[in-house]
């Protein structure tokens, strides 16, 4: 049997007993912060996977090491309506962004994290309820850098409270 490439194989995250890993967690204090960063990384891992709930203003932009995304997608639905469409830009996502009042919730997938002969990908899910018009959103960004990841920056005007959690997800 052959082996099944790229982002394919990527995507079979199977949650295995014992297979996350805390590697950090952030919890903004009172001052709130401009930005949140994981960094010394280590290569140990098949995947990571960052879980938010964060607080705040402003887009909300994301750079693994020193680069921001080149391109991404993505699938939103309101409850009332859906949409899709391609991303180019800085921006973790044209259509998120933080509200003080209303916390939003995410899982982000970063796959094949450490492989330097793969192009980074990440995948993610996203909610918020803006009191009764939220939204949820699903989509992925791609870097054009075969590096290993090791240091994620979250940008915006972030909240007291907003917790950022970073897992190691071991083999498959």
């Amino acid at each position: 049997m052959s082996p099944i490439l790229g982002i394919i194989a990527s995507s079979r995250l199977v949650a295995a007993a014992n297979s996350y890993e805390s590697i950090a967690t952030v919890t903004v204090g009172g001052a709130g912060a401009a930005t949140v960063t994981f960094s010394s990384i280590p290569a140990t891992y098949k995947h990571l996977q960052l879980r938010m709930m964060a607080l705040g203003s402003a887009d909300p932009t994301i750079k693994v090491n020193t680069s921001l995304p080149t391109k991404g997608h993505h699938l939103v639905g309101t409850g009332t309506s859906a949409a899709s469409e391609s991303i180019y830009g800085d921006y973790l996502d044209y259509a998120y962004s933080l509200s003080a009042t209303n916390p939003s919730v995410g899982v982000l997938d970063f796959l094949d994290y450490a492989d330097t002969s793969k192009y980074k990908t990440l995948r993610y899910l996203y909610g918020q309820d803006r009191n009764g018009t939220g939204e949820v959103l699903l989509g992925s960004k791609f870097w054009n850098t075969t590096g290993a990841v090791a240091t994620i920056t979250i940008t915006a005007t972030i909240d007291q409270y907003s917790k950022f959690a970073l897992y190691g997800i071991k083999g498959v």
